[in-house]
């Protein structure tokens, strides 16, 4: 220990800690405490941990590039993958140069507001010769971005002065590369705005203007926008790069326009003298595979369409509406559609009596969204799915969809997970039985997605399939349920009882058998119970997950007692972030693909 204390000065004279530190350890050297040489060892070897074993800047270029593509392609939102970039390239010179010889940091580019048009304009610079990623928005999303801000420099500053940690909020630039501290600061106060940024035709139109230039490697091109003529715009450029014959590596476009609900955005203005355009000038991309159209108005006729993978349509009024002659074409040249979206969206006019439904072997997911009656059974004749894994039926109120419920009964009996939201059959009672008879058809699902059910529909859960009667073992739960210490009651008696068999054995069967999770976006927290006391006990096939959307838990008799309450009935209950995918769903999707594979289905 003497022989350690005396060579103190000569290890720390070459300056491996600070000069204050330094000074201290030296002026301990001639003592000898035993705690303070403990002391003194652990600090030193904090030291050699934290500063001296990982020198990063000391890493190759291609390592430090993986690093950063890592950290900035890690955050779950635009917004901090966009932050995380430039503070990137904030740090030093060194990490600025390797960031910005990379150009997959850079090819994702998002326009949202006037005040950060030069560092996207920037950003198209460094990605090179690399396919770019492009999105035009003029809708500030919702989340607490500014704390993001916020936490971010803070935490440069912990890193870079550790005796000022405790200031995390501030939002100086000092430690910013100086080119690149306006950027950042542009960033932020609009980022402090909640108002957002509303994009006009003019800043459309100075976008375009620059990345005209860049079209032969634009990748992807999403546009969020609400002015007709914002849109317009957009549609006049791509129709003219297909005029002018540029070549496009395009894969995946998407136009949207806002809609409010009770005004018809989605409709041009009278008198526009808006033409509508054809689709990259009526010229075939044959790499395109994504296409979605909200809102937005082509010359649908005179567009070449197919290749695609996903297909949506949404918003699209009747006057600029696809003909079925037409979207006949569209699926006939895309034999590999997997997903096929109608929201708002149908097809006019007629097709002969003689043309027979399409097959789409490989189409997965299928959404039809607030179609009358009748054009969706026209949509509905044109294709068939024999392979369709999920299927979502939405907004299906005030009408009478008897005749669709009785269509699509037995035609995708393999799906395995089912989205019915704001479905109702109170106004039109005769569609009942049908809900019922379709319900009982697809007894492959085992995933099922609510939101919105009026009662009488959802009730359809609770009947037999092959009787079309309420499930006998039911009698003896409905006591439980209008008695006063309820299942929902204050302090509710949801220990297991004795249900006793109908006094004839009937061999109902049940609906939906291998229901196994349940997802509630809205709804009725009474009902989601009772489903699950039902099946329990009565059906025996109990439900094992529930995932409850963000509205559910806003409700306000929502608390701990209601949240056991229902831990109770299902073996487990989570809650779904907005824009989630289940773990579940994926896997139910991955082996449903395989079991395809296994039968030479799917080559």
């Amino acid at each position: 220990m003497v022989r350690f204390l005396s060579i103190l000065p000569q290890a720390f004279s070459n300056s491996c800690f600070p000069p204050d530190l330094q000074a201290d350890l030296e002026s301990m050297a001639g003592m000898r405490n035993v705690q303070i040489e403990r002391e003194i060892v652990a600090l030193h070897r904090k030291y050699m941990a934290d500063f001296r074993l990982f020198k990063i800047n000391q890493l190759p270029d291609n390592v430090l590039r993986n690093i950063f593509a890592i950290v900035v392609w890690s955050r779950p939102t635009p917004d901090e993958n966009y932050l995380r970039r430039v503070l990137t390239i904030s740090v030093c010179r060194r990490w600025r140069e390797v960031a910005v010889n990379d150009p997959t940091l850079w090819n994702t580019v998002w326009f949202r507001n006037s005040q950060s048009f030069e560092l996207c304009f920037q950003m198209l610079e460094w990605t090179g010769n690399a396919p770019i990623d492009l999105r035009i928005s003029d809708s500030q999303p919702a989340g607490g971005t500014k704390a993001t801000v916020a936490d971010m420099i803070g935490m440069r500053k912990r890193t870079l002065t550790p005796q000022r940690a405790s200031v995390v909020y501030e939002t100086s630039h000092e430690f910013l590369h100086p080119e690149d501290a306006a950027y950042l600061q542009s960033i932020s106060s609009h980022i402090k705005n909640p108002l957002g940024y509303r994009l006009s035709s003019e800043d459309v139109q100075q976008i375009l203007t620059r990345i005209m230039p860049k079209f032969s490697r634009i990748r992807m091109l999403i546009v969020f926008c609400k002015d007709y003529a914002v849109a317009w715009s957009v549609q006049k450029a791509l129709s003219l790069s297909g005029y002018q014959g540029t070549s496009m590596p395009l894969e995946r476009l998407e136009l949207h326009r806002e809609w409010t609900p009770g005004v018809e955005h989605y409709i041009a203005p009278a008198n526009s003298h808006l033409e509508v355009q054809p689709l990259f000038g009526g010229r075939h991309l044959p790499s395109l595979t994504h296409l979605v159209v909200e809102g937005a108005h082509f010359d649908w006729q005179n567009s070449i369409i197919g290749n695609l993978t996903t297909f949506e349509m949404r918003l699209i009024n009747a006057e600029h509406s696809v003909s079925l002659d037409k979207f006949r074409q569209i699926l006939a040249a895309s034999p590999r559609l997997e997903r096929l979206h109608l929201d708002a969206a149908f097809a006019t006019g007629e097709v002969s009596e003689s043309a027979r439904p399409i097959e789409l072997r490989y189409l997965r997911v299928l959404l039809f969204s607030n179609i009358l009656p009748e054009p969706l059974l026209q949509l509905c004749r044109q294709f068939t799915a024999p392979y369709l894994r999920e299927l979502l039926l939405m907004r299906f109120m005030r009408y009478n969809y008897e005749s669709f419920w009785t269509f699509i009964t037995g035609r995708f009996s393999d799906i395995r997970v089912l989205a019915l939201y704001s479905i109702d059959t109170t106004t039109h009672i005769q569609a009942f039985q049908p809900l019922i008879r379709f319900l009982d058809s697809v007894r492959k699902v085992e995933f099922l997605k609510i939101s919105n059910f009026a009662p009488r529909s959802f009730a359809a859960l609770f009947y037999t399939g092959d009787s079309e009667r309420l499930h006998p073992g039911l009698g003896p739960l409905m006591e439980q349920w209008n008695a006063p210490n309820n299942l929902m009651a204050s302090r509710p008696s949801c220990r297991p009882v004795h249900v006793e068999p109908p006094a004839i054995d009937l061999h109902p069967r049940v609906i939906l058998p291998l229901l196994r999770i349940l997802e509630a976006q809205n709804g009725d927290w009474d009902q989601l119970a009772k489903m699950a006391y039902f099946r329990k006990l009565a059906v025996h096939a109990p439900l094992h997950t529930l995932y409850v959307g963000q509205d559910m838990m806003k409700v306000d008799n929502v608390g701990p007692m209601r949240l056991m309450q229902m831990r109770l009935q299902y073996e487990e209950v989570r809650h779904l972030p907005p824009g989630f995918t289940t773990q579940e769903e994926v896997e139910l999707k991955v082996r449903a693909e395989a079991e395809l594979r296994a039968r030479g289905i799917i080559l």
